[in-house]
Parts: structure tokens; C-alpha cells; sequence
């Protein structure tokens, strides 16, 4: 069943007609009657107006590899050549900039086009994009009685809390046009996976990590040319908070494939293909992939500091400060009530050297 207890953005999204998938088991069983179902990763940058968009498919023959038992590779740059990931940038004139201040640039962009578009031609540009994309990848080929099937498109994202809220507004026409079939939140997936609750999120660059997933970072003289990375003076200098969502997107996708990988391999230790007659057993295999993950929602558990209280020596220290406090309020006090009464101490000096 689906997990839906954790879904902070369910609000937005209530009003979209495809389900959502949101645990481990909902994936697992979809992929089960789906295995040629088209993942297309979406990511929005930039606030209060969209800078950024990105989308990424992964094909239906890298999902079928998956199926199959294949594992795919940790690294993300290998793994979106292998299994031909298909990733389009949409830029925003006067909205996104490369460099960020005097000091700080945004990760080079490594993945697929980039088209710089104009605010107002964004919600056209992506749609028709996405509709491009659904007839190229969707099509399953004509049957024996001549019909022509369409494989069902699974809009994923990580914490797409953004992408709600644009949808909701100025992206609308995208989803009234686009035939999706189910939604993916991986960052639900993962949560799913621990039953504690009052728990944080992990972001999706630590999740990468703790699946063992890294993404190279390289430039080339095209990249630049095509206003990608506009200075190179700033290679070094990095901001994990200005992110290229070409690159995201391809993460994302990259950590589904690793998630799908462990998901479909049962705990007999062999993948989950259907219609296999599977040897009973009882000695469970371990996932440790999935394991990692879970222990990792479960270690962001945010619990309240306790404190064992003051030490004898502390209290004894704390209650002669408030004892010498109180003595000099008190001393205080006297002087204004009767001020021609002698002044002694820190205060009689404090007197003097204002009378002087």
C-alpha cells in the first residue's frame, strides 16, 4: 500500500489524477505489471521564478536491463552513457546565471541539450518537449490485432516540493497535457523504508553517497561556448546550493536505477523476474544497498538533547555568582533610595571617579 504518511507535499499534488507511488512495495509491484513503463525525471531551479528545468528519461530498455538483474554502474557519468539517458536543459534568459556572486559558480552542466528560452515561452517550450519525448519512448509497437499500446510515463523527482508548487500554478498547462501515469517521489521511497517517525530527510546528494554513487565533474571548450560555464577563474570554487538541474535530474534517475536494482532482487538472492519459479529457502540474503539507505533516514531521526544537569562544583559555582549579583543589585538599590550613605567597594570607586 502506498506510504502516504510522510507526503509533507500531498496538498499540491491532490489535485493531479495519477497516483503517487511512495514506498519500496508500491514501486517494487508497479515495475512487476509495468517493465517497460517510462521514467522521466523533472527538477526546477530558482525562487520565486523558475531559473531552471531539466528533464531526464530513462528509456525502457535500460528498465528492462534492471528487470533482468543487471547491476548498473556507481558511476553516474558511466551509468547515463550506458543505459542512454536522455536529459534536456531549458534555461531562462535573465533568470538563471552561471556564476554566483564574486565568488561562487554553479556545477557544470555534463548531460544532454540546453535551450536558453524566454519566461513567458518556459510552460510551450517543456510541453511540447515532454510530448516529444512521450510519442518517441511510449510507442510499445503494433500487436497482433493492430493496435498500437502506449507504455505508461512515471514522472519522478526527488523532495519535488518546487515542482508541485509550479505545477500548481504557472506549469498546469504541462501536466493537462502530458499523459502521465503514476508519480515518483524517491525521497518518499527512502523514508519508507524506516518506521520511525518525527524523522528529517535525507537531501539527495547524501543519499548518492551513501549508495555509493558519484558524479565526475568535467568542462569542455563547448560547454563553455555554450554559456554553460562562463568563468573559469571559479572552477574551484564550488556551491553545493547552486546546482544544474541537468545534473540532478541524471542523479536522480541513477539512484532509481540502484534502488530498482536492490528492489527486484528478492530475499531468495535472485532477481524477481516474472513467471520464474523461485527454490524455497531459509536463508535470507541481505540487501545492503537498501540496508545503508534505511539507516540513513533512521540516523537523521532529530531527538532532543538531554542534559544530566549541573555537576556539585557548578552549583556551588553558579549559586556564589547569583549570591555576588544579588549583593551588588542590592547595594544598587541602597544608593538610590538614601544617597548620602557611604558607597564602598566596586560602587565608591565607580562614584569617585565620576566626581573627579
Amino acid at each position: 500500500m502506498p506510504y502516504d504518511g510522510h507526503h509533507r507535499r500531498k496538498g499540491m499534488w491532490s489535485k493531479l489524477r495519477f497516483p503517487f507511488i511512495t514506498d519500496v512495495a508500491g514501486l517494487k509491484q508497479y515495475i512487476d505489471t509495468n517493465d517497460d513503463a517510462v521514467f522521466v525525471a523533472l527538477d526546477i531551479e530558482g525562487s520565486p521564478a523558475i531559473s531552471e528545468l531539466a528533464i531526464s528519461v530513462l528509456p525502457p530498455s535500460a528498465l528492462r536491463r534492471l528487470v533482468s538483474g543487471e547491476k548498473p554502474p556507481a558511476d553516474v557519468n558511466d551509468l547515463a552513457a550506458e543505459y542512454r539517458l536522455d536529459t534536456h536543459s531549458f534555461r531562462v534568459n535573465g533568470k538563471h546565471n552561471v556564476t554566483y556572486n564574486t565568488r561562487y559558480r554553479r556545477s557544470i552542466l555534463q548531460f544532454g541539450e540546453l535551450q536558453w528560452v524566454d519566461e513567458d515561452a518556459l510552460t510551450e517550450a517543456v510541453t511540447a518537449k515532454l510530448l516529444s519525448l512521450w510519442h518517441h519512448y511510449a510507442a510499445a509497437g503494433p500487436t497482433a490485432d493492430g493496435r498500437t499500446p502506449t507504455r505508461p510515463l512515471v514522472l519522478t523527482g526527488f523532495h519535488a516540493g518546487t515542482e508541485a508548487y509550479y505545477f500548481a500554478r504557472g506549469l498546469h498547462p504541462v501536466v493537462q497535457a502530458v499523459p502521465f501515469a503514476a508519480y515518483v517521489d524517491i525521497q518518499d521511497i527512502l523514508v519508507s523504508m524506516s518506521t520511525a517517525r518525527g524523522k528529517l530527510t535525507p537531501s539527495l546528494q547524501l543519499s548518492m553517497r551513501t549508495a555509493g554513487l558519484y558524479l565526475r565533474e568535467t568542462t569542455t571548450v563547448e560547454q563553455v561556448a555554450a554559456g554553460q560555464f562562463a568563468d573559469l577563474s571559479r572552477r574551484r570554487q564550488m556551491s553545493h546550493e547552486r546546482r544544474a538541474a541537468g545534473n540532478d535530474v541524471v542523479c536522480e534517475l541513477s539512484l532509481l536505477a540502484h534502488i530498482v536494482a536492490h528492489v527486484l532482487y528478492d530475499d531468495r538472492g535472485s532477481p524477481t523476474a516474472k513467471g520464474r519459479p523461485q527454490p524455497p529457502t531459509n536463508t535470507p540474503v541481505p540487501r545492503p544497498l537498501l540496508d545503508r539507505l534505511r539507516l540513513l533516514v533512521e540516523g537523521m531521526i532529530k531527538t532532543k538533547p538531554v542534559w544530566p544537569g549541573p555537576t556539585e562544583e557548578e552549583t556551588i559555582r553558579n549559586n556564589a555568582i547569583r549570591a555576588h549579583r544579588l549583593l551588588k543589585k542590592q547595594a544598587r538599590e541602597n544608593t538610590v533610595e538614601n544617597p548620602d550613605l557611604p558607597r564602598t567597594g566596586m560602587l565608591a570607586s565607580h562614584g569617585e571617579r565620576e566626581t573627579d
